[in-house]
């Protein structure tokens, strides 16, 4: 099965993804050397050229992350994986955009320690360009927003977590406003219901202007 993994063969390789993330679906225990070695034998293909193979593989991650045992959420940290999700989110492709977003939002359900891999891969840098950059998909920004009020509702104080009111993430999340369409302003209301418990560096917040446009 490795060896198909190394195929110039999309078909190929999107197909042996799929049958591992149906494996991963479909058990309730998976052996933690097994998972590894899924993990470790597949991440290669992060780096593909093809945005389907990369979106088969994301798929596989997310079976992971949403898996009921929290271990298998700390399998993908100890696989390196994170580093390149974090990048992934920033991605051209709209679904794996999305997918990579995913994955993250879930980790941060997991340990504490993961939300602290995170921010050590710059997860908010990353988030900020997300939620500011107009060529994002908005099922992308909205698991962003979603990621966001994991790490804001499971972050420890120890982790010196703060939000500065003239920072550029609370500049990008407030820009979000003026998003054309509910779902996503909705998302957004509640996301910065998530700010109001923690440690604000700067007292004084600015009030914008923004030009709401709702589609029904």
């Amino acid at each position: 099965l490795w060896r198909l993994a190394r195929l110039n063969d999309r078909k190929v390789v999107v197909d042996l993804t799929w049958f591992f993330t149906n494996y991963i679906q479909f058990n309730r225990y998976i052996p933690e050397t097994v998972l590894i070695n899924i993990l470790k034998n597949l991440k290669t293909l992060l780096n593909s050229k093809d945005s389907n193979v990369i979106e088969a593989f994301l798929r596989l991650v997310n079976a992971v992350v949403t898996s009921r045992s929290i271990f298998n959420k700390n399998q993908v940290i100890r696989c390196g994986l994170t580093s390149q999700l974090v990048v992934l989110i920033l991605h051209d492709s709209f679904p794996v955009s999305r997918l990579a977003t995913f994955c993250c939002r879930y980790l941060a359900l997991g340990f504490s320690s993961n939300i602290q891999q995170l921010l050590e891969e710059n997860i908010l840098q990353t988030l900020t360009k997300l939620f500011a950059g107009e060529n994002y998909s908005w099922r992308s920004k909205r698991e962003g927003i979603w990621l966001l009020k994991n790490i804001c509702n499971r972050g420890l104080p120890s982790q010196s977590f703060e939000v500065s009111t003239d920072s550029n993430l609370l500049k990008a999340v407030f820009g979000m406003l003026g998003a054309d369409g509910l779902v996503l302003v909705k998302e957004v209301l509640k996301m910065l219901n998530s700010f109001k418990d923690l440690p604000l560096r700067n007292a004084r917040v600015d009030f914008f202007q923004f030009n709401i446009h709702l589609t029904e």
